[in-house]
């Protein structure tokens, strides 16, 4: 079962722009300062649309994960530990090595790099032009897309959530709603606030969770 929320979200094609007003809104109603017309425009302008947003349950940790694989394979956990230890170990030194690594249904793994240009090959430093290395995740079919086997319920989000656990610790009354009702408000009250303009900071440069 996987828990979700709704989040609303900008559409426009100028969704950074619109972001950046927003920072721009933000800093001026902070400083006691009227936001440029032009930016509360801009702001006004945002078409929000509603999507999922995947709310993890909990977190497993490395110790469950392997007495849950010691459990289906009869294995001590002990051993299972110390297997999947070698194998990230040995995963992160055939990466280096610059190898692209199968991991059966898992997937692919390789490294990708992120550099700053150079005006020619000769001006290429390679201490200075490369500045990231990246791991990247190639699944096989099995795990690219779970939406088949999937089943969903849909919950509160992390920030609602986040508001009742300061309300119980403010001992502040708390007024349970239902979950769309919560989102519909959430979402009302992302677009409301000084000025009548969307003042919360969000990433709305994402269309999909």
């Amino acid at each position: 079962m996987i828990d979700y929320s709704l989040v609303q979200r900008i559409s426009n094609s100028n969704t950074i722009q619109i972001n950046q007003a927003k920072t721009r809104v933000q800093a001026a109603l902070a400083a006691n300062q009227n936001p440029d017309p032009a930016d509360l425009a801009l702001v006004e302008s945002a078409v929000y649309k509603t999507y999922a947003q995947a709310q993890y349950r909990n977190i497993t940790s490395f110790q469950a994960f392997s007495e849950k694989i010691a459990e289906a394979t009869a294995l001590d956990t002990g051993v299972v530990v110390g297997i999947l230890t070698a194998a990230v170990r040995h995963l992160r030194k055939a990466l280096l090595n610059g190898e692209k690594v199968q991991l059966g249904d898992l997937g692919n793994f390789y490294v990708s790099l992120k550099s700053v240009p150079a005006d020619s090959n000769n001006d290429f430093v390679t201490s200075y032009n490369i500045r990231s290395v990246k791991v990247k995740w190639e699944p096989t079919p099995r795990f690219n897309d779970l939406r088949s086997e999937a089943e969903f319920k849909r919950v509160a989000s992390r920030d609602l959530n986040s508001k009742v656990i300061k309300a119980v610790d403010g001992n502040e009354e708390i007024q349970f709603v239902s979950a769309e009702s919560s989102d519909n408000a959430q979402g009302d009250s992302a677009r409301s606030g000084s000025h009548g303009v969307n003042t919360h900071l969000t990433d709305d440069s994402m269309n999909e969770d």
